[in-house]
């Protein structure tokens, strides 16, 4: 095999490894594979561009699920993430979706009322919301890969299960290296701001009522 097709098997196989640590990891399937083919998608139409960027993508994804299996197996440690997929507001972040099944949790609690099919019903929406947003990103930005990763990586850790605060550097990270408009940068960086408060006070607020 030459050193190119090494490389072809090997990018998508670091995105499999990637995936196996973090659900972000699995996005980076979309740089892997849009960037080789970057120049031909910004000349194509958005109906052509899709489908390059869709039928590069199927093939990543098939190495990098199979290296995410292969890991999920060597290792026995089952599914990593995949198992909290349904357990919303359990670790108490200040994810939007998280915070109402939390304190939505507490209140039926306190009224006596089971909170289970709540919670499970937030986390449907979640889901159903976060995979209508990633699906937009990503037609919005199919011609800038890197863009698409990165503010699909911010949509996954606000729309999630759980946003900790070492959940947003790593797409401030992506975005870092990529152009963004004034517009993009005031919006990101009022976001961080209101993301560090919100988070000092919400911190507070949980850990006193766990306490």
């Amino acid at each position: 095999m030459t050193v190119l097709g090494v490389l072809r098997l090997l990018a998508p196989a670091l995105a499999g490894v990637a995936m196996a640590l973090k659900q972000q990891g699995g996005l980076t399937v979309l740089a892997v594979a849009g960037l080789p083919i970057l120049e031909e998608l910004r000349r194509a139409t958005l109906a052509r561009r899709l489908y390059l960027l869709g039928r590069r993508t199927a093939g990543v994804t098939a190495v990098a699920v199979g290296v995410f299996v292969a890991i999920t197996l060597a290792s026995g440690l089952g599914l990593g993430w995949t198992k909290w997929l349904s357990l919303m507001g359990v670790a108490g972040t200040i994810a939007p979706f998280g915070m109402v099944s939390q304190y939505g949790g507490m209140l039926l609690t306190h009224l006596g009322v089971d909170p289970g099919p709540f919670k499970f019903g937030v986390a449907i929406v979640s889901n159903v919301v976060l995979v209508v947003v990633l699906a937009w990103i990503v037609v919005r930005w199919s011609d800038r890969p890197i863009h698409a990763v990165g503010w699909g990586s911010l949509a996954l850790a606000v729309l999630g299960q759980a946003l900790h605060p070492w959940y947003v550097p790593w797409s401030l990270a992506l975005l870092g290296v990529d152009n963004l408009t004034p517009r993009q940068r005031r919006w990101l960086m009022w976001f961080v701001i209101g993301f560090v408060v919100w988070n000092s006070v919400q911190s507070s607020v949980w850990y006193k009522v766990r306490i």
